[in-house]
């Protein structure tokens, strides 16, 4: 079977994980990629040495372009409440595009003159 290669424009989703393989150190990180419906699936990305530069410039929040040998595995676990797939990516390329700005919440009351929150607009 041949690799297949993607690339994934997305969102880090939680700290990454340190972690040694064949004895080198490498990254996991976990991103959700663009994407709806069945095109949003969150995809755990390892970094490996040859992208070490950016082991500390990757965190959560940070919006990341990621390329590399995809790989998809049936979850042993798979249930209702966990996903039926694994979405593995080694990473081959990486470019970071900087940390997602969430803004600041700020609480408001029903009383404002048409006013709503920036959800009821959607």
């Amino acid at each position: 079977m041949a690799d297949t290669w993607r690339t994934f424009v997305g969102v880090v989703q939680y700290d990454p994980t340190p972690r040694e393989v064949n004895g080198k150190q490498v990254v996991n990180i976990g991103i959700r990629p663009s994407g709806v419906k069945d095109q949003a699936i969150n995809v755990s990305a390892t970094l490996w040495p040859s992208h070490a530069a950016y082991f500390d410039k990757v965190e959560k929040g940070t919006v990341v372009v990621v390329e590399g040998k995809f790989d998809v595995r049936p979850n042993p676990n798979a249930g209702a409440d966990k996903p039926k797939n694994f979405y593995n990516l080694s990473v081959s390329g990486i470019a970071v595009l900087g940390q997602l700005d969430l803004g600041e919440r700020v609480e408001s009351t029903s009383d404002e003159e048409g006013e709503g929150s920036e959800e009821d607009a959607w």
